[in-house]
């Protein structure tokens, strides 16, 4: 658009001389604008990715009646008593004004401007000049967002492309992976019944069962990445889970970060995994900690009912129209460059050092999310911060959640009849079950 912006600036001063010209963006519902090209005298408050509001400006006038406006001002009067919002293209320096609508589909999309320090610099032949480059400009503008939003989708396409190929791959490996996992913490618990409970023999087998546990804990994540296995979900009452992770996170935190939280008990429930629910958080939030773990800050924490308009769906699927919970996660850490933000969602992409991380946690709550039918924005500069969005569907009949019983080992006595198409496997599951008093018959290959 920058380009584009140029080339009619540049056609525009060949027509109608000007000491400035801006180019703007309308939100009309809003009643706000932004400052998206600029070229000559600067101003104050109108500065490329400036906004501001319509009421009382030559703006406003422009988008009630649909038609460009003149207005000129003498060196001994001004500008406020009409247009009080216009004040600072007048402090500037400048007093002559010309404003165009760009209208598109009968709707006014924009505004063009010029500016000139010569008081009556502008006349009606000068306005007819402006309204047919303004119909160009609209157009261009339109085709041009166009593109960038053609774009936009392609990126995404080839985005979930690469997303599904890494995941069956990754998945693939996991599998195989957890069967080999199951062997060995079949034999390793097979190994802790033969062995005094305190003995050293039998310590050293509870820290092969804790390396154990933890290396299944990354294989569910690898599954959850590529969605090879399904979440177990019931109705959630989301702040509870959130309530719970935050009291686990308090007593992990530094001095040297501020906890804020903002939790709606009434923001509602989602039909979700409980576990994969806290492991979102858990992720997010240690990677707000680790921006800030150099130097401190503020980590907040907001979850809230919102309802999602079918356009903002549209820009963020799978969400769609409706009632939503949404979960925040602000960190003040040290933001993340824009080359590192199209890639944080990749798996095993990360930028800590060697042991600190595996580059799966932000892969893995993508994955979570998506899974749910919700969506996960980020939103960060370098040195400002980060502050990630996730949004859920609400789940409208929800009740509360209740806790399953404990129950021992089914020991006992009967015949099992266990088929695998791992022979280790075959043989682990057989021997659990002999030792739990059961007949076992294991065909083996």
């Amino acid at each position: 658009l920058q380009e584009v912006y140029q080339r009619f600036a540049e056609e525009v001063r060949q027509l109608v001389p000007f000491d400035r010209i801006t180019l703007t963006n309308l939100d009309v519902s809003r009643r706000i604008a932004t400052v998206d090209y600029v070229c000559g005298m600067p101003v104050e408050g109108r500065s490329p990715g400036d906004v501001y509001t319509l009421p009382g400006t030559i703006a406003e006038e422009v988008v009630r009646t649909t038609a460009g406006k003149l207005v000129s001002v003498d060196y001994d009067t001004s500008i406020r008593q009409a247009f009080s919002g216009s004040v600072p293209l007048e402090q500037s320096g400048l007093r002559s004004h010309l404003v165009h609508p760009l209208i598109m589909h009968d709707h006014v999309i924009g505004l063009l401007y010029l500016g000139a320090v010569q008081p009556h610099a502008y006349d009606e032949q000068d306005l007819q000049l402006v309204e047919s480059v303004s119909n160009q400009i609209a157009g261009a503008i339109a085709n041009a967002q166009h593109y960038a939003e053609r774009k936009r989708l392609e990126i995404q396409l080839q985005q979930a492309h690469k997303m599904e190929a890494i995941g069956t791959l990754a998945g693939g490996i996991a599998h195989d992976f957890n069967n080999i996992l199951a062997v060995v913490i079949g034999y390793t618990e097979l190994l802790s019944f033969e062995l005094a409970i305190n003995s050293t023999p039998e310590t050293y087998v509870q820290e092969i069962l804790t390396a154990c546990r933890r290396a299944k804990a990354l294989v569910q994540q690898i599954l959850t990445f590529s969605r090879q296995r399904d979440p177990e979900r019931r109705p959630v009452p989301l702040h509870c889970v959130v309530n719970e992770t935050l009291q686990l996170l308090r007593a992990s935190l530094p001095a040297t970060i501020a906890f804020q939280c903002h939790i709606d008990p009434q923001s509602g429930a989602v039909m979700a995994d409980p576990t994969q629910m806290h492991q979102v958080l858990m992720n997010l939030c240690a990677n707000a900690e680790h921006a800030m773990r150099q130097h401190g800050g503020q980590l907040e924490v907001r979850l809230e009912a919102v309802r999602v308009d079918a356009a903002f769906a549209s820009h963020h699927p799978p969400l769609r129209s409706g009632p939503h919970v949404r979960l925040i996660v602000r960190d003040t850490g040290h933001g993340i460059p824009p080359e590192v933000r199209a890639r944080i969602f990749d798996p095993f992409f990360t930028t800590k050092a060697v042991g600190e991380g595996t580059g799966m946690g932000l892969a893995v709550v993508h994955g979570i999310i998506t899974n749910h039918d919700g969506a996960i924005l980020v939103e960060s500069q370098p040195t400002q911060g980060t502050t990630f969005t996730v949004y859920l569907p609400q789940w409208m009949d929800a009740t509360t959640e209740s806790r399953q019983p404990v129950v021992d080992l089914p020991a006992g006595r009967g015949r099992i009849l266990f088929v695998d198409d791992e022979a280790a496997l075959t043989r682990a599951g057989q021997a659990i079950l002999s030792r739990l008093g059961y007949t076992v018959t294991a065909p083996h290959r």
